[in-house]
């Protein structure tokens, strides 16, 4: 049985985070054998409560089940609220389980855990990068590349999707392995780091969501920070060599990729996007209901029902009628989210709801500062940056990647503050 625990749990954790970049279900199934294997532990006393750690839960996405608890009480069909329970479920079952782990087992579990996310993210990656440039290829001559590899047709979600995942979603993969390089040693490439390196930032370009763009820059930059830190030991000469770094960063993207479809999402979409928009043309292939104006349908939304909101699962509904209601007839067909997690809050749990939210990221990201843990930072900080553009926490993808990732940062920082 101790075989089982110190060989079983790693194991599974690996599979669980290698599974991830594929979206192809086996995740969850991995994730229910790990509870499993964790409650026979516990039943079997080959794991005990570990006090210490009580107060971990209490910081956890536990929290964020809270606002489903009083939505049994303003949502008409409970039989929603349930299915937003289960949904959610890995919130408060991954730190629970954690709860019961020695630190030592936390800390393979990590480990391992993180380099099975980054082995899926190559693998997954190497697959994406063969069928894109096979279809390239099936129209082009051998070997040839110009501005059309990099078009509508070969980037965002025709690119991801061969494995039927949202292109935000893959790219928070992508971004989380290539941080596990630059900020760890638990996986040791030697002379292949650089390819490997290489391969995945390709595939972040081919995902070509401005959020995860933008993400990536920024984790170039802090890689740059912490480089220039240990070489020069000196802050003005790090503020000044990454400026420098951010400077040639942004030349070489937008020479490399001036006339390319990345471009135009890069800044007239995101213009289109971040402006009053109702039923215009966002490019030449077609129009729509701008974020903007969709966030504009969720802030009188939560001004109807501030303190509680309108109830878990309810977001589409309401929003929908708030769409018809203000004409934008495109947004309503197609049943969009505010695309924003935190309205996504305050519509469907109010204020109190949103502040919970932001309790559990804020905190997070002030442990992971205070713990010095790189890693964990670049994590919470793509967290809360995707819910600024995507309703993240209730898919199934944002839940069990946050569920255990999250509250494996969080235990381990929380341990490593405790000393």
């Amino acid at each position: 049985m101790l075989f089982l625990r110190n060989k079983g749990l790693p194991f599974i954790a690996f599979t669980f985070a290698l599974s991830l970049p594929f979206a192809n279900g086996i995740n969850n199934y991995v994730l229910a054998l790990y509870y499993c294997l964790v409650m026979v532990f516990v039943f079997s006393k080959h794991l005990s409560l570990q006090k210490s750690s009580i107060q971990a839960v209490m910081l956890s996405t536990a929290v964020l089940i809270i606002p489903v608890l009083w939505s049994f009480f303003i949502v008409d069909e409970n039989s929603d609220v349930i299915i937003a329970l289960e949904r959610r479920l890995t919130f408060i079952l991954t730190p629970i389980s954690f709860l019961f782990l020695p630190k030592d087992d936390l800390s393979k579990i990590k480990d391992y855990a993180l380099k099975g996310l980054t082995y899926g993210a190559i693998l997954s990656s190497a697959f994406l990068l063969i069928m894109v440039l096979s279809k390239y290829y099936d129209v082009k001559p051998l070997f040839t590349i110009d501005n059309d590899l990099f078009n509508y047709f070969h980037t965002n979600a025709h690119y991801t999707s061969p494995i039927a995942i949202h292109p935000s979603y893959f790219g928070v993969y992508l971004l989380s392995s290539l941080a596990v390089l630059f900020f760890t040693t638990i996986i040791n490439f030697r002379r292949w780091k650089v390819p490997v390196i290489g391969l995945i930032s390709l595939s972040i370009i081919f995902v070509n969501s401005r959020i995860v763009l933008g993400l990536y820059i920024l984790l170039i930059i802090l890689y740059g920070a912490k480089y220039f830190h240990t070489r020069f030991k000196n802050k003005k000469t790090t503020l000044i060599s990454t400026v420098t770094l951010i400077t040639i960063i942004i030349f070489v993207f937008f020479s490399l990729f001036k006339n390319t479809y990345l471009i135009q999402r890069a800044t007239n979409e995101v213009a289109w996007e971040l402006s009053n928009q109702i039923g215009t043309k966002y490019n030449g292939k077609g129009s729509g209901d701008s974020r903007l104006a969709r966030w504009g349908a969720a802030i009188e939304l939560v001004k109807i029902k501030p303190i509680l909101g309108h109830g878990v699962s309810m977001e589409t509904t309401v929003l929908k009628n708030q769409y018809i209601k203000m004409g934008m007839n495109t947004a309503a067909k197609a049943s969009y989210n505010s695309h924003n997690q935190f309205l996504g809050f305050a519509v469907e749990s109010g204020l109190i709801g949103l502040a919970i939210l932001l309790f559990y990221l804020i905190l997070n990201l002030i442990l992971s500062i205070k713990s010095r843990d790189l890693l964990s930072l670049f994590f919470f900080i793509t967290v809360t940056s995707i819910c600024l553009v995507e309703n993240y926490l209730i898919r199934n993808a944002g839940i069990t990647f946050v569920g255990f990732f999250g509250a494996l940062f969080l235990f381990s920082n929380f341990n490593k503050l405790k000393r």
